[in-house]
């Protein structure tokens, strides 16, 4: 009789971990990950075109319909980061109701692209750095993977900053303000405390083992944050309006009032920050949208999820921060340090219990968000350079390792701070996402799968030495002419108008990149471009039904029948090749 799955599982781990250690050849072949049937056959020495992460998803693990997406969005929206983005619009001088205004633009913009860019991942179930050498050439997809490792090590970092500043607050709750007294041997200039390090430092502890869940059940988890926490989260904001006792006339006044044209630049910079917001989940939609069990799944869930649940919560933050600046006269625009400071005044065994309540449930909030956005992303993004030992679940560890590296402490200091980081990579996430929506819709949705996984120059995406000169031309002409006014932000002298096109970076350099791409397109078409513009819409992605829905095998490796299965799969992708090239 066969052991249950889980200690099948259990037993399968410990015995390749023992063969792993006894020889050299054997920590060898346990550094390598599990390869694809058929596309990562083409390989030598160290480098192959794919793995079994790579691979076009598996019908049995497409199991995101579209309340997963749904949720996914609602889950996102009671999260700090949309919590921040409307308190720090308080913080740089709007007024509650232009808060509002921008944190809806701008999600709604970030709802279209997000939408726009699930298409690919939904229709081929293959995920965003396959997906970027269908744009970017085979060879030069590197550069938007690096790109979005990059810009996503950074966020990983603040996202677990951001937990380790809530369960500092947690230790509080739980072991009095002896926590909070102990001495910060740390330099100011470091910007950090002992204290907040110590709970950054358990926060990734605690969280680091939860890495190992596969990323198609990862959908549990925003169902689970979607009713968890938003009670906690508002009930924070209702204790806010009950200190601020208003007698029905008077309003939120802004912290520093502006107008004119000053008004309207400061408003559609802070709309270009909550773009920033977004951004990463704009460019990593093909990882998430992979997993949808239908083609529409991911549109109107998302496309009206996005922004009324953003919005909403974003309002909570706004209200909050003008509400405590009304009656502390003390501006405080996140809400780990609104706890501090709740527990500074009411440092009562019922206050203590409530807000360990609220923190506990913003750190879930904080987990699952970065799983989402950033941790299963650079996962996926980083397998594609070097598939033989990297897949998502080893890049995943390896994002934790390096995020605190970048010392994401500095990025949180103030409101300022966190909006022009969040517009400043903005401007380099928004030509990605222009591009491939452009050149997907362009050749009207048909790629030829066999072409993403091979460096052969008879391929479709082969272009010109591995690398689309059409989309890298694209790309810098969209982001390059707001850089000056980026470096603006940071104190050098820049000429104003440099500077007001950054404050709409995200807008002109996407839409710029896209129209930019298209028209080189239309003049220079590259190969087999009108090949997929004379098929009907997704015509290809139908007539190649079969080789998208293989199911990967799931039992042991030494099993004759698979060896045999695998043989005749390979030999299948091959046939196709042939057809297609």
């Amino acid at each position: 009789m066969k052991a249950p799955a889980p200690g099948r599982y259990l037993r399968k781990r410990v015995t390749a971990t023992q063969a792993a250690f006894r020889s050299k050849e054997g920590f060898k072949k346990a550094l390598l990950v599990e390869q694809s049937e058929g596309f990562s056959k083409e390989s030598s020495g160290w480098w192959t075109w794919s793995n079994a992460h790579m691979d076009p998803t598996p019908p049995n693990e497409r199991t995101w319909r579209w309340y997963n997406f749904a949720m996914l969005w609602w889950s996102y929206g009671f999260s700090t980061g949309v919590w921040n983005i409307g308190s720090a619009m308080i913080a740089s001088g709007l007024t509650a109701w232009q808060s509002i205004i921008c944190v809806f633009v701008a999600h709604l913009l970030g709802a279209l692209a997000i939408v726009a860019n699930s298409r690919f991942g939904a229709t081929y179930h293959i995920g965003y750095p396959v997906f970027q050498r269908m744009s970017f050439g085979v060879y030069g997809s590197l550069f938007p993977i690096l790109l979005r490792c990059g810009t996503g090590i950074v966020w990983v970092g603040v996202q677990l900053y951001q937990g380790g500043k809530f369960t500092s607050v947690i230790i509080r709750c739980i072991f009095g303000n002896g926590w909070k007294h102990i001495p910060n041997t740390i330099p100011v200039k470091s910007q950090i405390t002992t204290t907040d390090l110590g709970g950054t430092l358990i926060f990734w502890a605690i969280t680091l083992p939860l890495l190992f869940m596969k990323v198609h059940k990862t959908r549990w988890l925003w169902t689970i944050k979607a009713f968890v926490l938003p009670p906690c989260v508002i009930g924070l904001f209702i204790y806010t309006q009950v200190l601020h006792k208003s007698d029905g006339q008077t309003e939120f006044k802004t912290i520093k009032g502006y107008s004119g044209s000053t008004l309207a630049w400061l408003m559609l910079r802070s709309i270009n920050s909550a773009m920033g917001k977004t951004s990463p989940s704009q460019v990593n939609q093909p990882d998430l949208a992979r997993y949808a069990t239908t083609r529409s799944a991911p549109f109107w869930s998302q496309l009206l999820a996005l922004p009324i649940a953003n919005t909403a919560v974003a309002c909570l933050g706004i209200f909050a921060t003008s509400s405590v600046y009304a009656v502390w006269g003390k501006l405080i625009w996140n809400p780990w340090d609104l706890c501090g400071a709740i527990l500074d005044r009411h440092f009562t065994p019922a206050v203590r219990f409530a807000i360990f309540l609220v923190s506990f449930a913003f750190t879930l909030s904080i987990f699952v968000s970065n799983q989402a956005a950033n941790v299963i992303p650079f996962g996926a993004d980083i397998t594609a350079l070097c598939p033989k030992v990297l897949n998502i679940n080893r890049g995943q560890f390896i994002a934790y390792c390096l995020a605190l590296c970048i010392c994401p402490w500095y990025i949180l200091n103030s409101a300022t701070s966190f909006m022009t980081f969040l517009s400043g990579y903005s401007i380099f996430l928004g030509p990605i996402v222009g591009v491939s929506c452009a050149d997907y819709f362009w050749r009207k949705g048909n790629v030829n799968v066999p072409s993403l996984y091979t460096g052969s120059k008879t391929g479709h995406y082969f272009y010109t030495y591995g690398v689309s000169w059409r989309a890298q031309i694209a790309f810098w002409l969209g982001c390059a002419p707001t850089i000056p006014g980026f470096a603006g932000t940071f104190g050098h002298k820049m000429p104003v108008g440099a500077v007001h096109l950054f404050y709409i970076g995200w807008l002109y350099s996407t839409v710029a990149s896209a129209l930019i791409y298209v028209a080189i397109c239309a003049i220079w078409p590259p190969r087999h471009m009108s090949e997929a513009r004379a098929a009907g819409f997704e015509q290809w992605a139908d007539d190649q039904r079969d080789l998208l829905d293989h199911e990967r095998s799931t039992v042991e490796e030494e099993d004759e029948e698979d060896e045999m299965d695998e043989e005749k799969i390979g030999h299948e992708v091959a046939t196709v090749r042939e057809v297609r090239d």
